[in-house]
């Protein structure tokens, strides 16, 4: 395989797990909320931390307990995120030495 074939392939692998980093990252609270409702409110963050209202909704009242169930989608896209970014900052310096290698034609 050339070499600028696989810095392409690079630089799309790397823009692909930056674009999935971001978007789990945006909806991690989505995800926590649809994990707590599958558990149960109550048995995630606790019977004292959940008001019921009268119109059937539900106020959950403990935010430390509320991060522990994002943790698990913040971790992963975070951790996506840096990788997108390494892979794609490993690219573009390996482009800037190239630029500086090649000598411009002087008039």
């Amino acid at each position: 395989m050339s070499k600028s074939r696989k810095s392409r392939n690079r630089r799309a692998a790397a823009t692909i797990l930056f674009i999935l980093g971001m978007l789990l990252f945006y909806y991690s609270n989505d995800a926590m909320l649809l994990l707590i409702y599958y558990v149960g409110e109550e048995e995630a963050l606790g019977a004292e931390n959940v008001t019921r209202l009268p119109e059937g909704g539900a106020l959950l009242t403990n935010p430390e307990g509320m991060l522990k169930w994002m943790l698990p989608f913040l971790v992963p896209a975070l951790g996506l995120i840096i990788v997108g970014v390494l892979l794609l900052t490993r690219d573009f310096v390996g482009l800037v030495k190239w630029l500086r290698s090649t000598k411009s034609p002087r008039s």
